[in-house]
């Protein structure tokens, strides 16, 4: 197993139809998941 991250930051929305679109074009497996901890840690520490 192995993560990935992209330079843009998205909404939980955006982050689904994001992975989607990953998914349908084979640039990431198919059992991938959105991770929210960076989002959190964004929110809580630059408000």
């Amino acid at each position: 197993m192995f993560a990935i991250a992209l330079a843009e930051t998205f909404s939980s929305k955006a982050a689904v139809g994001k992975l989607a679109e990953l998914k349908a074009g084979g640039r990431v497996p198919t059992d991938a998941i959105v991770a929210y901890g960076n989002t959190y840690v964004r929110k809580l520490c630059c408000r």
